[in-house]
């Protein structure tokens, strides 16, 4: 499995904060099966510029790839950023803060703000600067909102989270029947919960499904 979405990266943001606790994280991923890992570190254009993040990123990077490096490790890390969409995020450089070497940006919607018609403009102007967005946790928010995105040639991630709840699980299944579910990320921060247990649980019952978000992970990640 691929999980496209967590916050292992030790003190880039509020996920993980310390490095024993992302080598927590990642044995409980290789317990579940996982194989790779798209470390999505928060990024908020109004709290810090793009090359401090990226300054932070590469060290929790490198401090986590050296600690793994003893362990005989073999999940794959990969670099990315779970980008806030907010109104000066077009002055930097995108690519930078895509998923790995892609053109492919994991952008997260608001959650306590009504979504304008800039919101659904600004992802039509990401698709024409070459941007392919793919938004984060798409069961988070309301269908009234969503219902626009629907209807963009964009792409769409799962938390497992969604799972958890009869109601929640039915949305999911009826969001992946219709197109508009792609990847499966555990949203991991810290390790108090172990959102990988989840995951190996629902892929051995929703086996095509979870086949088909490690096809589409693997489709985006190029490999």
């Amino acid at each position: 499995m691929v999980d496209f979405h967590a916050h292992i990266l030790p003190k880039v943001d509020h996920g993980s904060d310390s490095i024993e606790t992302s080598l927590k994280q990642i044995k409980m991923a290789k317990r579940a099966g996982i194989k790779k890992i798209v470390a999505t570190p928060h990024y908020y254009d109004n709290k810090e510029s793009l090359s401090e993040f990226l300054d932070r990123r590469e060290e929790g990077f490198r401090n986590l790839t050296n600690a793994l490096s003893s362990y005989n490790n073999d999940i794959e890390i990969i670099k990315a950023a779970e980008v806030n969409l907010q109104t000066d995020l077009f002055k930097n450089d995108l690519k930078k803060l895509c998923i790995g070497d892609t053109n492919f940006l994991l952008l997260e919607m608001p959650m306590n703000l009504n979504w304008s018609s800039w919101h659904y403009e600004a992802i039509d102007e990401l698709i024409a600067l070459g941007i392919n967005p793919i938004i984060a946790h798409i069961n988070r928010y309301s269908s009234y909102y969503t219902q626009k995105l629907f209807k963009k040639d964009i792409l769409f991630q799962i938390n497992i989270e969604a799972f958890l709840y009869f109601s929640s699980r039915r949305n999911v299944i009826s969001l992946y029947k219709n197109g508009n579910a792609h990847f499966i990320g555990s949203d991991i921060h810290g390790c108090e919960r172990n959102p990988y247990e989840k995951m190996a649980k629902y892929k051995a019952k929703y086996t095509k499904m979870f086949n088909d978000f490690e096809l589409n992970s693997y489709s985006v990640l190029n490999l």
